[in-house]
């Protein structure tokens, strides 16, 4: 039977939890106790959200159309924060209001095997009684952030859980970011044997893949010289951040990244150097073994003309001489591109 109407009641009801209602849509969810120690709490089963221990981290999937349902009917969000949580994908933002956080990150989708090389939003808004996040598919730092929980990482304040997101956020961006260094890595030590079009191709990959990650970087950063100031003096001190703790490490990744864009773009340029060079050899091996083969074919196409006083015609040995000249004229050619130094480039 179909729960929706009554759940939304779960957080709608003045925080009253009443019995057998779960949350429509949730992932996971944590209580945060008063000595940081995290519990996790099943989802399957009512959730007390007026509880005065500590405070709750609730974790939805906004695939959900039930979820969507029930998140702007929490009351103790304010009707923008509301709005961000169940937002279409696309933009990342950050605002500060007088009891709320709330806003959109990007961060890299999480599958089966760790972070994928593809970005999704996180949603999410925090009081100093709770932190909701949500998303539309699997992202890596909020994954990351629940395992640390999950081996009893402790946060003693709600803030601490939003640092640690968005320190997750980096860590992601910092470990693909490094994939992408290996295998320019290995693109640099082929250079050294051969250029091919497929490192062209990587490479343009990994450019495309950095300046991808430095425009969420940029986003990301702007977000916190905007409002850092707000989150460094929120009125709750339990939704204070250190938002310069946090710039440090994003301005650090950031320039790492777009020396890895510099560096990508700079091979980039050696391959096509070498590519060109390459087939310049080419072409000036054939020059050259075409211009060796002239003379000898432009003798055969003389001696293979059907018209009468060809020499060498009505003598026996005919064939003979024509050989001797045909290899002579190739040997001549021979020695004025020697003189030349045409052979020796």
């Amino acid at each position: 039977m179909d729960d929706t109407p009554a759940a939304p009641s779960a957080l709608s009801a003045a925080g009253q939890t009443l019995p057998g209602q779960t949350l429509p849509g949730l992932v996971w969810a944590f209580r945060i106790h008063a000595d940081g120690t995290p519990e996790a709490l099943p989802i399957d089963q009512p959730i007390d959200t007026v509880s005065e221990d500590g405070w709750l981290w609730l974790h939805f999937n906004l695939a959900d159309a039930r979820a969507c349902a029930l998140l702007p009917k929490f009351e103790d969000l304010p009707a923008e924060a509301a709005v961000a949580l169940t937002a279409p994908d696309g933009t990342q933002q950050l605002h500060v209001d007088d009891n709320c956080v709330y806003g959109v990150f990007a961060d890299l989708i999480a599958d089966i095997d760790g972070a994928t090389q593809h970005f999704g939003y996180l949603h999410f808004a925090m009081t100093d009684r709770v932190l909701i996040s949500a998303r539309r598919r699997a992202m890596s730092a909020a994954e990351s952030a629940r395992q640390a929980l999950d081996r009893g990482r402790k946060l003693h304040r709600v803030a601490s859980l939003f640092e640690l997101i968005v320190d997750h956020v980096a860590d992601s961006i910092d470990k693909y970011s490094d994939e992408l260094d290996e295998d320019m890595d290995e693109i640099e030590d082929e250079l050294w044997q051969r250029a091919s079009r497929d490192q062209r191709e990587r490479l343009a990959k990994a450019r495309k893949a950095a300046v991808h990650l430095h425009r969420q970087m940029q986003g990301l950063l702007a977000l916190f010289e905007r409002v850092g100031p707000k989150l460094d003096s929120a009125p709750p001190p339990d939704l204070r951040v250190k938002t310069n703790i946090l710039m440090q490490r994003l301005e650090n990744l950031d320039r790492d990244i777009i020396a890895m864009r510099e560096r990508a773009h700079m091979l980039q340029e050696e391959v096509a150097l070498k590519i060109a060079e390459d087939t310049n050899r080419s072409l000036y091996l054939l020059t050259i073994i075409t211009t060796f083969f002239l003379p000898a074919s432009l003798v055969a196409g003389i001696f293979g003309m059907n018209v009468k006083n060809l020499p060498f015609t009505e003598i026996s040995s005919g064939f003979f001489w024509s050989m001797v000249i045909l290899v002579g004229a190739s040997l001549a050619i021979l020695v004025i591109m020697q003189r030349m130094r045409i052979l020796l480039r």
